[in-house]
């Protein structure tokens, strides 16, 4: 059965990056991916693609109607660009409200696996997507959601000179396990590069630290528990779901800030994906998403995917 790809795109050249990303990952998965482009069509009166040229003259009673044809004529020239003699479909939605809950909308009524977005573009009056339509796609979306940040300097696929680097979050909850069969998946499809899949778990127990300090205790030897205990469960989740023949890392990092820290150790070790749930536990049963995973998707300079918790892209990869 086919991996359904939704790619979606507002047209501008911020968004390319996701074509761009889509791209290098249908060259390594072909045989698996069934590839859409999708551009959401807002009312054209409201909106900074009612001043290009090409589509201002087409513009009549029915604005959405109107854009149609010319949108999909841009998509589909994007798809031969991107996606040279590959069967890649186009599609375009008419938008009902805001634009990241249509693109969700439209991935779970296709029942897509996997979604690929960029942090930047055009939405409305010329506003920029990230913060807007990258996280409330982020937040509505039924499957796993590959996020690609556009700002200048940022990469957009692995580099070539080195096996690529694929850095997997874990706080051990039984929800962050949706993660692993993704972080598998894109092995595979590297495995003749020899990928590196570097597993990561940030201690912060600053809370059971503080209390501690309070009564007087060693805090220093707390947190070697906390590390001798992370080490062992990391150990065990790199046995329980890693294949033997791939290169595995296993890291524990005690700090404060998690997604600062997850941003900054993907930098230090130049890593080409970060692939994270998007709740979990954080110090006392904190959920992760709102603060870890929005965190990380504003500041990486490489891609990341999101898996949302429950969604039903984790169930077909099981």
């Amino acid at each position: 059965m086919k991996t359904r790809m939704l790619v979606a795109t507002d047209l501008s050249e911020q968004s390319l990056c996701a074509l761009e990303f889509a791209a290098a990952q249908y060259r390594t998965r072909a045989e698996e991916l069934d590839i859409t482009l999708l551009t959401i069509i807002e009312d054209p009166r409201l909106t900074t693609v009612a001043f290009d040229p090409e589509f201002a003259s087409v513009i009549g009673d029915d604005p959405a109607r109107d854009m149609e044809h010319p949108i999909r004529g841009r998509l589909r020239t994007l798809a031969d660009q991107f996606f040279p003699r590959c069967p890649v479909h186009v599609d375009t939605f008419r938008g009902t409200s805001a634009v990241g809950h249509d693109i969700a909308t439209y991935a779970r009524a296709r029942s897509c696996s996997e979604l690929v977005i960029a942090t930047h573009g055009r939405s409305g009056l010329g506003r920029l997507l990230m913060g807007s339509v990258a996280e409330e796609t982020l937040r509505h979306s039924p499957c796993a959601t590959f996020v690609i940040p556009s700002r200048p300097g940022a990469r957009h696929a692995a580099r070539k000179d080195r096996p690529p680097r694929i850095l997997v979050l874990t706080d051990f909850s039984p929800e962050a396990e949706c993660v692993f069969p993704h972080a598998r998946r894109q092995a595979e499809a590297l495995k003749e590069l020899h990928p590196q899949i570097i597993l990561l778990h940030v201690i912060d127990d600053v809370l059971s630290a503080s209390y501690h300090m309070t009564l007087g205790c060693d805090v220093e030897s707390i947190w070697g528990e906390l590390q001798q205990r992370a080490e062992s469960e990391i150990s065990a989740i790199h046995a329980r779901h890693f294949p033997s023949e791939l290169v595995v890392t296993t890291v524990t990092r005690q700090e404060k800030s998690i997604g600062a820290d997850i941003v900054n150790f993907a930098k230090a070790r130049d890593v080409d994906l970060i692939i994270l749930s998007t709740h979990g536990r954080r110090g006392v049963q904190h959920l992760l998403l709102g603060s870890v995973a929005e965190r990380v998707i504003r500041t990486t300079d490489c891609p990341a995917l999101i898996v949302p918790v429950g969604g039903f892209a984790m169930n077909r990869l099981s």
